[in-house]
């Protein structure tokens, strides 16, 4: 992930090169798989945001050590456009036999990334957005479950911007609250330890 290529006048973007191509960034923390059931969901590296034929999301594979099945790609997001299909899945973290998904969406720079979260449930194959899109420049790139709380850490991939940080309450909340907005950068990883958020 985070590939570039061109052919043939058309610009084949995978997934998070427009993030992490002129920054030193990648994937999101904890990282672009998890395992819930002794099964790893991971995000697939097999699609294109845009090439000549047309478009094709994200997705989210299921491997149990035999077969490599595809679960689920994620939506598109209205707030990006009607046609443009998210570009990269950053991280996902597993919490109680779900398993929470942060998008980059769409955006080129601080000045228009868009990202969500979802929740999804291996169980019953339901995938829910978690409250609405982050505030453009915002892309959800930390997770962590904390105090019964789903935490999100905010990347600008921009040092001359502050990250912000954000909690949820999983199936009561409908909205994210804003906890912290930084004072020195971004924020790459989040770690619940000793009753404290770190």
């Amino acid at each position: 992930r985070g590939k570039h290529a061109s052919a043939a006048a058309t610009s084949v973007v995978y997934g998070i090169a427009d993030f992490s191509t002129a920054t030193t960034y990648l994937v999101g923390s904890p990282g672009s798989g998890c395992i819930v059931n002794r099964i790893l969901y991971f995000a697939a590296d097999s699609y294109v945001t845009y090439n000549a034929t047309g478009y094709s999301a994200p997705s989210v594979h299921a491997f149990d050590g035999t077969v490599d099945t595809e679960v689920f790609r994620l939506p598109i997001n209205p707030d990006v456009g009607a046609t443009a299909v998210p570009k990269g899945i950053l991280s996902m973290l597993a919490h109680g036999g779900l398993i929470y998904i942060s998008t980059f969406d769409g955006g080129t720079t601080s000045a228009d990334y868009l990202g969500r979260v979802f929740q999804f449930n291996p169980a019953s194959g339901a995938l829910t957005l978690m409250g609405a899109t982050f505030p453009t420049g915002h892309l959800p790139y930390a997770l962590e479950f904390h105090e019964g709380k789903l935490w999100v850490g905010t990347n600008t991939a921009d040092m001359t911007l502050n990250g912000k940080i954000y909690f949820i309450r999983p199936n009561v909340d409908t909205a994210w609250t804003l906890d912290i907005t930084g004072t020195n950068g971004n924020y790459c990883s989040l770690k619940s330890f000793n009753g404290s958020l770190f």
